[in-house]
């Protein structure tokens, strides 16, 4: 039976597994299951545990590089390779924001990716809610509201030192670097045909995030450039992001 959903989970944190499963049962939709994990971790592990709660599920071991856009784009690689096609893709990871816990003054990791999730799989309602607004012609990406961010083009604040990454992302996909709004931490519902058809600009995998040591310098990888240019494969398309 052709699924119409695709989930793609880089599962960095093997604690966080329950707490993905529990959002995973709210898509009452039949969907294929692609996980990413890291290798030097006990995958064994954590594999035979989530494939107790879905049995039909795929695994990937990757390099820990490229945080989790790297890894997804591994995978749109080998679906495409594939021909795989779909209607709506769920890309998801397991963020703690480790960074903001140590910080009391910014909101916590596990706030804020309750913030993420919730809105677009909390709950089967939730669930049926997010893919009810994908179905508009006119939308194409469905995420939390309070999740987005707006990108200006060239000097988004503190992120003006990665605008040499995140412009030679926009060449690579052959889009501009114009105004407009994208999602914090790349957690959303988007038709899987947006993706599909850059991939015949640019086909990336995991290698292209992959950088010398010393350019991983905080936010001014390629993977972070990666965040604001999500938005932008969407406007590029003349369609919207909503929040939920």
């Amino acid at each position: 039976m052709k699924k119409n959903i695709v989930v793609i989970l880089h599962l960095y944190y093997h604690d966080l597994w329950n707490e993905f499963a529990s959002y995973l049962s709210n898509i009452e939709e039949p969907f294929d299951l692609c996980i990413s994990l890291c290798k030097d971790h006990d995958n064994e592990k954590i594999q035979e545990i989530i494939k107790k709660d879905f049995p039909v599920v795929r695994f990937l071991i990757v390099e820990n590089v490229g945080a989790d856009i790297g890894p997804f784009f591994e995978w749109m690689k080998i679906l495409k390779s594939e021909n795989k096609d779909y209607i709506y893709l769920l890309k998801i990871h397991s963020k703690k924001s480790v960074a903001r816990e140590r910080n009391k003054k910014k909101i916590q990791g596990h706030e804020w990716r309750k913030k993420l999730l919730e809105p677009i799989v909390g709950n089967k309602t939730l669930v049926k809610n997010s893919l009810k607004v994908l179905e508009n012609d006119d939308v194409g990406m469905v995420c939390g509201k309070e999740c987005l961010g707006e990108f200006d083009g060239q000097s988004h604040g503190i992120y003006q030192i990665n605008q040499e990454n995140t412009i030679l992302l926009a060449k690579k996909f052959k889009i501009t670097t114009k105004r407009h709004i994208f999602v914090h931490g790349t957690m959303f519902w988007i038709k899987y045909k947006l993706f599909k058809e850059y991939l015949e600009n640019f086909n990336p995998g995991i290698d292209f995030f992959n950088e010398p040591h010393n350019l991983r310098k905080g936010n001014t990888t390629r993977a972070h450039a990666g965040e604001r240019v999500f938005g932008r494969l969407v406007v590029n398309k003349n369609l919207k992001i909503i929040g939920v």
